[in-house]
């Protein structure tokens, strides 16, 4: 497993994202994985306010978030290609892989964090 978290600029909101390799595989190979997105409260209690999973595949399968300034947060999935390790790519200027987009909005109204497109 690998992750990491990302927060709000306003540090209301963290989104927390955890990559999943498939069993007895290394995380390198091009293989299934599951992302799971976790966006929860910024305060110390972390309630969690929306979680989503995405099955993708790929290779060393990475994720980044953007917020804006309202709070709503797009997350990209992607990987740099079959059996190449994202420090290299990196290292090297290596273009991403796009393997997903989940939009997330804030809904001022009711409180709650939703997908773009429910």
């Amino acid at each position: 497993m690998i992750g990491g978290s990302n927060d709000a600029p306003d540090k209301k909101f963290r989104i927390y994202g955890r990559v999943f390799g498939a069993l007895g595989r290394a995380f390198l190979d091009n293989s299934d994985k599951t992302v799971r997105i976790d966006v929860v409260t910024g305060d110390a209690a972390e309630t969690l306010l929306f979680r989503k999973e995405v099955h993708v595949k790929g290779s060393c399968v990475g994720w980044s978030c953007t917020w804006d300034k309202d709070d709503n947060a797009n997350v990209v999935i992607y990987d740099y290609g079959t059996n190449v390790y994202w420090e290299d790519a990196v290292k090297a200027g290596t273009p991403s892989n796009r393997l997903a987009l989940v939009s997330l909005k804030f809904d001022k109204a009711a409180g709650k964090i939703h997908e773009a497109n429910d």
